[in-house]
């Protein structure tokens, strides 16, 4: 059996391939009038949604048709009430919102064994990231504010990452060892469960106190254990401090102010 034999790679010895066609390369492509990356193998595809289809602006006589034909145009059969469009678009600035705290340990003081720190989890649907940041209190001497920066969060078990059905009312969420106890949620999170996720979230609750809070407020009822002696106050005089007149406020506020009582005297030892 004869061998192939290859032409030489000199000019005037090679045949010319002719080609199909002359297209140029698309990165990109349209649906529905968003311009989205097509698929690449070594890409993760972009996610799609269901979304209600808008109404065409000339059946309602808002717009002009662009053509003559288009006044009496009618939808092939097979075209729903809904249409697919990119997660990033469909659902921009959707963001869901969870109220929870966590327990931290606390081994430099007596008082108490750990504290409740209250946070908000803010799940974003364009793209199913998280981030988790924890309300400043004033004088707290805590370090407050944003506790973990927007990315997709993994999972506790290492299997995939947290999702919105995870995050459940009266459930705790495991977050890089770290458990967050979901309590409540907002309004818009739990209509979206109940339309679009078709379940339902528990009752809102509150956030427990730690033995810290109970303390301050029972003390803030309470009152000072031991009140103030005249010979403290003297002291706090003879030493420069300042003296607050208690009655002061009282001779202010009762000024020109005056009960006036009727009686009548009945003196039968003068008889």
């Amino acid at each position: 059996m004869a061998s192939r034999i290859e032409l030489p790679s000199l000019p005037g010895y090679q045949p010319k391939v002719q080609r199909a066609n002359h297209h140029v390369h698309q990165t990109w492509g349209f649906n529905n009038g968003q311009r989205i990356e097509k698929s690449i193998s070594n890409r993760e595809r972009p996610r799609l949604v269901e979304v209600p289809r808008a109404p065409e602006g000339w059946r309602d006589g808002e717009a002009l048709p662009k053509s003559t034909t288009r006044d009496v145009f009618v939808a092939p059969n097979g075209v729903g009430e809904t249409e697919q469009l990119p997660a990033w678009d469909a659902l921009d600035r959707h963001v869901l919102r969870f109220f929870g705290y966590y327990k931290e340990a606390v081994v430099e003081s007596n008082l108490e064994n750990y504290r409740v720190r209250p946070c908000i989890l803010y799940y974003y649907l364009e793209d199913d990231t998280m981030h988790v940041s924890e309300p400043r209190e004033d004088n707290s001497g805590l370090n407050q504010g944003n506790l973990l920066k927007r990315h997709r969060i993994p999972k506790g078990d290492g299997r995939g990452f947290i999702v919105a059905q995870d995050l459940r009312v009266g459930e705790g969420i495991k977050i890089y060892g770290r458990v967050i106890q979901i309590t409540a949620v907002d309004g818009f999170t739990r209509s979206y469960y109940e339309n679009v996720l078709k379940c339902e979230q528990a009752p809102n609750t509150e956030v427990p106190e730690d033995t810290f809070a109970q303390t301050k407020k029972e003390s803030e009822i309470a009152g000072a254990a031991m009140p103030r002696s005249y010979e403290k106050v003297y002291r706090e005089a003879m030493l420069g401090g300042g003296q607050a007149n208690e009655r002061l406020g009282q001779f202010l506020d009762k000024d020109r102010k005056v009960c006036r009582f009727y009686a009548v005297m009945d003196d039968l030892s003068t008889e």
